[in-house]
């Protein structure tokens, strides 16, 4: 399995095929689920290499320890429902599978092989300016709503 990283990866990532994609919360959770799975998939290919340097596990037992933090923090449940919300937390995501990447060209040189679990795909795409856009849809809408309020209800009481 050929961990390099190749040029459609870098036009995937950068967009220029997706102009505009909403990123939900769902969208988010099973994003988030695939990338654990491939974190895991990776945890267990380390830990059962012959990698000569101790280094490089400890400093993937830390890369790993932050991810799953991450995930507990953001994933599944009402806390994480909640942080998900935001873009923020795929734009985050996304940064956990090109670190991940970067991992499995470190351990492919390393021992010569690639790690045994599927490739992790690239960052999936989103438009970052989504969240800025859906609320300044919500507020012209609150603006819409309390005009019509006013107009409508407020001379009610008048009389």
């Amino acid at each position: 399995m050929n961990y390099l990283p190749t040029r459609a990866h870098s036009a995937w990532y950068s967009g220029q095929d997706f102009p505009l994609d909403p990123v939900t919360p769902g969208v988010i959770l099973a994003r988030m689920r695939q990338t654990d799975g491939q974190y895991e998939s990776f945890a267990a290919d380390v830990a059962a290499s012959t990698i000569p340097s101790p280094a490089f596990k400890l400093a993937w037992k830390r890369q790993y320890d932050a991810w799953k933090q991450f995930y507990n923090d953001n994933g599944p449940g009402l806390m994480g429902f909640m942080e998900r919300l935001s873009a923020q937390t795929m734009t985050e995501t996304n940064h956990y599978v090109d670190v991940l990447l970067q991992w499995g060209q470190a351990f492919q040189r390393l021992t010569g092989q690639g790690p045994t679990g599927p490739r992790p795909l690239t960052p999936a795409p989103q438009n970052e300016g989504m969240d800025a856009t859906l609320t300044k849809v919500a507020i012209i809408a609150g603006i819409v709503v309390a005009g019509i309020i006013v107009i409508e209800v407020v001379p009610v009481f008048k009389h």
